[in-house]
């Protein structure tokens, strides 16, 4: 059953309907929708480059949470009932970056699944060539050999979110470093990394998604000028 999905979903990627064309990439459309559950999720399917096979590979992963979200919701009816509105998944993406050596996209997903709130989860890929093979980038990954990136970064963000309310977690003294997970959080601007943490990794559920914005010049002679970012350090 996975194995017709995915050989339907690799498909897709190829004939899905195209609704809009740039730079590149066309959007196209998950949904499955039925009395108990409401799914739908939107992504871009890119075209040429050396990177789009990677970024489409990253796409079938958000793709593939439909399915999966069905299972679920199919185990909830059968133990609390059919619920009087469906279950729901929205999963939206947006491409912020498109070069030759560098694909930046993001997914904002919204579920519900029973309970006092849905949640909510930010999924960020970033596309670049490391050793000449295109690869979905780590942090680590932008910086020079010997930089301890993840360092670097908890650092400034820590101090930043210090003054931003929302960061509960971090005024009380409960989160003192970035840790490796949420590291992996960011999406890469022209000039800087922006985080985006998840509901309960910087504060309470009420606290909503918190970000921070780190500056490349912030980072200065740490990051790798021959790496990912090179394209971006060299036109500032």
């Amino acid at each position: 059953m996975k194995a017709t999905f995915r050989a339907a979903l690799a498909l897709s990627l190829v004939i899905a309907p195209i609704a809009a064309l740039s730079a590149g990439y066309r959007s196209a459309h998950y949904r499955n929708h039925s009395s108990g559950w409401d799914i739908r999720i939107d992504y871009p399917v890119f075209s040429g480059g050396s990177l789009a096979p990677m970024a489409n590979r990253l796409t079938v992963r958000e793709v593939s949470a439909g399915p999966n979200f069905i299972a679920e919701a199919k185990k909830a009816i059968k133990e609390m009932g059919k619920p009087s509105d469906p279950f729901s998944y929205r999963g939206t993406s947006k491409v912020l970056m498109q070069r030759p050596n560098l694909i930046v996209m993001q997914f904002m997903v919204d579920e519900f699944l029973g309970g006092a709130h849905g949640s909510q989860a930010f999924h960020p890929y970033n596309v670049g060539m490391v050793g000449g093979r295109a690869k979905l980038l780590r942090l680590q990954d932008l910086f020079r050999s010997g930089v301890n990136g993840r360092a670097e970064i908890s650092r400034l963000v820590i101090a930043q979110l210090k003054n931003d309310e929302r960061a509960a977690w971090i005024q009380d003294g409960s989160v003192k470093e970035i840790n490796a997970q949420n590291a992996e959080q960011f999406v890469i601007t022209p000039s800087g990394l922006h985080f985006t943490f998840n509901p309960y990794e910087m504060g309470p559920y009420s606290s909503g998604m918190v970000e921070a914005d780190v500056p490349f010049s912030a980072l200065g002679r740490k990051l790798d000028p021959s790496g990912p970012l090179k394209s971006l350090l060299r036109s500032r």
